[in-house]
């Protein structure tokens, strides 16, 4: 199809026609990226050593690349740290605790740098701007507890969702709720389209386009065979990731909103996804171990050199890892031995 040629003519590369019970789209099309060429050796640089923390559920860089969150819990108490990132130093700048429970889900505004939201097991969302220290600008509230939160592009909304599948969309200057609704489904998470005029949820084993403000269906794309868990958008609008339970990656054309590739030879649940700053890699974190693959299909070869050698060697144990918004420097959090650590790597072509 003309569809099919422009793919193929945009990656230059061979392409494979998946089952339809794999992956299928309201347009019938669901290519595979097979790539001829050996995989690529990249080399891991240690930029912060492993800091231990307590619990830490989340990681995100905000829109600029200057500041890093963490959220989680210590002593039972939800948790919230920023970090400034300079000269391949962190200074911690900001704190917050959320009364009792867990933080959870972290959205950076896309444009306002020190804006931020956070979700808690509190049965609630946060707003937050460093500026204005711990004061909360605007709280989401629900009957249950948060799960995720998501900026739309323009910044204008923030869209939450909870453990009963309530979605609920806010207006962050009027503070005035613009969508409200229950579904009939799991909604694991939730994002915006990039020219934010719709909102994607997953919905069993699809990603069901939603419109705006009414949070009808509009289109619904068939991702996994099996429960879908985890979504992201890249940073330059070409792709949308999606994973599900049975251990595939799916990626979709952000313009189109068709699913055009899945990626990722490996046989565990992706938890947490991140596309680097040009879409050209995409790190997948696991259960028992973490992943980067090229979006060309390419498991990359991470050869550690001497300064990363520790527990993070292999990425074991990834729980939630992001990519800088400018630079291949991915931030990660991991499973240890006495709760998690935090670290910094640069990622550069050996």
């Amino acid at each position: 199809s003309v569809m099919a040629f422009r793919l193929i003519s945009r990656h230059n590369t061979q392409w494979q026609r998946l089952p339809d019970c794999t992956a299928l789209t309201r347009h019938r099309l669901a290519v595979r990226i097979m790539d001829a060429v050996a995989p690529q050796n990249w080399k891991r640089e240690l930029v912060i050593p492993a800091r231990p923390m307590t619990r830490v559920r989340r990681v995100r860089w905000n829109c600029t690349g200057d500041y890093v969150c963490i959220a989680g819990c210590s002593n039972s108490t939800a948790h919230v740290t920023v970090y400034q990132y300079q000269n391949d130093k962190l200074d911690q700048v900001w704190t917050c605790s959320m009364g009792q429970g867990e933080a959870g889900a972290i959205a950076w505004h896309p444009t306002r740098k020190t804006m931020l939201a956070v979700t808690s097991s509190g049965n609630f969302t946060a707003l937050f701007d460093l500026r204005e220290g711990t004061r909360e600008l605007m709280r989401v509230t629900s009957s249950d507890e948060h799960i995720d939160c998501r900026f739309s592009p323009d910044g204008s909304l923030l869209a939450t969702n909870d453990m009963k599948n309530h979605v609920i969309c806010t207006n962050i200057t009027t503070k005035e709720t613009v969508a409200s609704k229950e579904f009939g489904f799991e909604v694991n998470d939730i994002d915006f389209t990039k020219d934010g005029k719709h909102l994607c949820v997953t919905a069993k084993q699809s990603v069901v386009l939603l419109r705006l403000p009414t949070l009808t269906t509009l289109a619904s794309i068939h991702t996994n065979t099996s429960r879908t868990v985890a979504m992201t958008r890249d940073y330059v609008g070409r792709y949308m990731a999606v994973s599900g339970s049975d251990s595939c990656v799916t990626l979709i054309d952000a313009t189109e909103m068709i699913a055009v590739a899945q990626i990722g030879e490996h046989d565990e649940v992706s938890r947490d996804l991140s596309f680097n700053h040009d879409s050209t890699l995409i790190a997948l974190a696991c259960s028992s171990k973490s992943f980067l693959f090229t979006t060309s299909g390419q498991q990359v070869t991470l050869i550690s050199d001497e300064a990363a050698r520790g527990p993070l060697v292999d990425y074991t144990c990834g729980t939630s890892l992001h990519f800088h918004p400018h630079e291949n420097i991915l931030a990660t959090v991991d499973p240890t031995s006495t709760g998690c650590s935090f670290s910094v790597f640069k990622l550069k072509r050996s």
